[in-house]
């Protein structure tokens, strides 16, 4: 059972892309936007710099030569993006599987320790010393 994240579609990415790491890769894999239906994008810029060559043809040519793993449902190029977009029955058994943590935001260090990142969001108002 593997967990669906960044890190899990970096290290398959990095199958395919040998100019980059596969650390960098996880730092440029993001989340699109909502009127987007995918569940991860990787944007081709940074490969256009190494291969001088279009991010758009970069996108094509990785979409047409990746297969696509049992856990992706997609795998398509849009502009210099590639998409991916997770099958259901994943993301359901992530949550099965993570539970409480599903949604949380951490990096697995070691199966035993995990480092939680915490989020502080603070609302400011016009006067400081009343609510």
């Amino acid at each position: 059972m593997i967990i669906i994240d960044k890190k899990t579609i970096a290290e398959y990415l990095s199958e395919y892309i040998t100019n980059i790491s596969a650390k960098e890769i996880k730092n440029l894999v993001e989340i699109p936007p909502p009127e987007f239906d995918f569940s991860y994008a990787f944007p081709c810029f940074q490969l256009a710099k190494f291969e001088k060559r279009a991010p758009n043809d970069i996108a094509n040519e990785l979409e047409k030569k990746m297969k696509l793993p049992d856990y992706l449902e997609t795998i398509e190029a849009m502009g210099p993006y590639l998409n991916f977009r997770v099958k259901p029955e994943q993301i359901l058994q992530n949550i099965f599987t993570l539970q409480e943590d599903y949604g949380r935001i951490y990096e697995k260090l070691s199966k035993t320790t995990k480092v939680s990142s915490r989020i502080v969001i603070e609302y400011p108002s016009p006067n400081t010393n009343k609510p």
